[in-house]
């Protein structure tokens, strides 16, 4: 999985879809990592769900592995949106 950051046009900040490889990056440069979604179980519906931190649903499906995959596709698409970041 690739990992996507959009940078501010002033260059001081990014965001990105977090995963584990830029872990050593966020380290080393004592970057704070915030969530912007969660993916949760929906036992009454048998199914994962993720949401963003607003309630917005992104993604659902009964394997927990492809609504993560679903769910960083469509927030890859809104971080832009969503961070005011042109």
């Amino acid at each position: 999985m690739k990992t996507k950051l959009v940078i501010t046009a002033d260059g001081d900040d990014f965001v990105g879809v977090y995963n584990d490889r830029i872990q050593p990056l966020t380290e080393a440069l004592g970057m704070q990592v915030s969530r912007v979604s969660d993916v949760v179980y929906d036992h009454d519906k048998k199914e994962w769900q993720a949401f963003r931190k607003d309630g917005k649903l992104l993604a659902s499906s009964k394997n927990r592995k492809e609504c993560v995959e679903k769910e960083v596709e469509e927030l890859e698409k809104s971080l832009p949106e969503l961070f005011g970041i042109e």
